[in-house]
């Protein structure tokens, strides 16, 4: 249940009613609630777990100086001692 709530409503533009239909008509809804209240439930445990999770990552990165090339971060934190440096852009022989 998991992974379909992740791919259909949290990473995609699906609704839990979306879920709730999936499950009757791929014939699961006999193994798995899938009435509109138990998918909310589901939802809203994995909203939490999602909250929980950011805070957590915040405070362990608190602090992390990140790699920063012409203003896009590519998410890779400095390692310890390292000073961010200008980005040297080389020019294509071709490019005039």
């Amino acid at each position: 249940m998991t992974s379909a709530h992740v791919s259909f409503t949290k990473a995609g533009i699906a609704s839990i009613r979306n879920i709730s239909d999936f499950l009757e008509r791929s014939g699961l809804s006999p193994f798995v609630a899938s009435s509109f209240s138990a998918q909310r439930n589901v939802s809203e445990q994995l909203d939490k777990k999602i909250i929980e999770f950011a805070e957590k990552e915040e405070e362990r990165m608190r602090g992390v100086e990140w790699a920063n090339v012409s203003g896009y971060s590519f998410g890779q934190p400095l390692k310890r001692g390292m000073s961010h440096r200008e980005n040297v852009n080389c020019q294509h022989p071709n490019d005039k």
